[in-house]
């Protein structure tokens, strides 16, 4: 160190030394916050608003690890997303339809499905038929041949007045049909 004007002053590489470490823990601390704050996100709403939702007229369940992102949209991220595009994660969507679609049976609801995926480039693997206390429903398994890591599941209820999307990686697919299972008509008003 050397002095001027009686002050001690550090020398050039001390400074140099002080400043990197002050940047690097807060590119440090950014990083953290920003891939650790959507699991904070998810805590948080699930301790403020519990396990589930009300969306019209159904009580809908809200698996751990996904938060609200809208009226009727949840998202779960892993460590890294939505940063970096290999990070897993899952968006769950809610659609409500107030008059009931006049689909009328299995195979209209089939078809609709199908037809609309295709449209958005997506290719049928699997389907099944899940009941829930309320209602069965018609879930649809599809995925592109660009990225089969990545999955896009529609459920539609028996009476064609709620549909259940889930989109994102394939290792969190079930998480849709726990909500599907889950779905409770509520009494009317």
């Amino acid at each position: 160190m050397r002095k001027r004007h009686g002050y001690n002053v550090p020398s050039r590489m001390k400074l140099v030394r002080s400043l990197a470490i002050c940047l690097a823990t807060g590119v440090a601390c950014a990083g953290i916050t920003l891939f650790a704050g959507t699991s904070v996100r998810a805590y948080v709403w699930h301790v403020r608003h519990g396990d589930s939702t009300t969306f019209a007229q159904w009580r809908v369940p809200i698996p751990k690890g996904y938060f609200e992102a809208g009226a009727s949209s949840f998202f779960k991220h892993s460590f890294g997303s939505p940063l970096w595009k290999a990070a897993p994660w899952g968006h769950i969507s809610l659609f409500h339809h107030s008059q009931p679609l006049a689909l009328g049976s299995y195979d209209r609801i089939e078809a609709a499905t199908i037809r609309v995926a295709a449209e958005e480039g997506y290719q049928l693997q699997a389907q099944r038929r899940v009941q829930s206390s309320s209602d069965d429903s018609y879930c649809f398994e599809f995925f592109r041949k660009s990225n089969t890591s990545l999955v896009a599941i529609r459920c539609v209820t028996d009476s064609a007045e709620l549909a259940v999307y889930f989109e994102g990686d394939r290792r969190f697919s079930n998480d849709v049909y726990g909500v599907v299972e889950g779905l409770e008509r509520l009494p009317s008003k």
